[in-house]
């Protein structure tokens, strides 16, 4: 070794050992980055929905229509308050009742419903029922169905089909914006 042949060996050695640590570090970055990315999408995605601000009181009075009065003629005549007088303020209107779930469609038997894709599991009904209505706008007959045992209780399926093919034409269509739709 002393004459200098051990050198070029050493070097080739060192400088495989630089690639393939560089290599794995880009690969951890890369894995890191995409499973920090799927972890804040899905936070995103179970935030609750921003709610309408409510209105204000005062406004409420405001708005209201005149309460109507009769006259002495048997007329109704419109109201006005006196200044200072309490004013009787609008009830706000209810939401609407929530959409009743459906039955669950059957998972892999061809019998009683067919076939049919899941497409997401939400823990906000709000984000399953939003994923619904884009799937309907599709075009695809999706339902949202609850389960309470399951960690994810909301459920998006699409169908059921009456054959699996169908299913798995749906499924394709579906994997290029929702990769990780399957049929169980």
């Amino acid at each position: 070794m002393a004459d200098g042949q051990g050198q070029p060996a050493t070097a080739a050695r060192g400088a495989l050992s630089f690639v393939v640590a560089l290599v794995v570090v880009i690969v951890v970055g890369a894995l890191g980055g995409y499973a920090l990315g799927r972890y804040f999408f899905d936070r995103m995605m179970q935030l609750p929905q921003p709610k309408a601000a409510a209105p204000e009181p005062e406004r409420l009075a405001q708005q209201a229509p005149p309460v109507a009065r009769p006259s002495d003629s048997g007329e109704a005549v419109p109201s006005t308050q006196a200044q200072g007088a309490p004013s009787r303020q609008a009830e706000p209107a209810a939401p609407p009742p929530a959409r009743p779930a459906p039955s669950p469609p059957s998972a892999g038997t061809a019998g009683a419903g067919g076939f049919s894709v899941q497409v997401g599991a939400f823990g906000s009904q709000a984000n399953a029922n939003l994923l619904a209505d884009t799937l309907r706008r599709e075009g695809f007959p999706a339902q949202v169905t609850t389960v309470k045992s399951s960690g994810v209780p909301y459920k998006v399926w699409v169908g059921p089909y009456p054959s699996r093919e169908q299913a798995q034409e749906a499924l394709r269509k579906l994997k290029p914006r929702w990769p990780d739709a399957f049929i169980p």
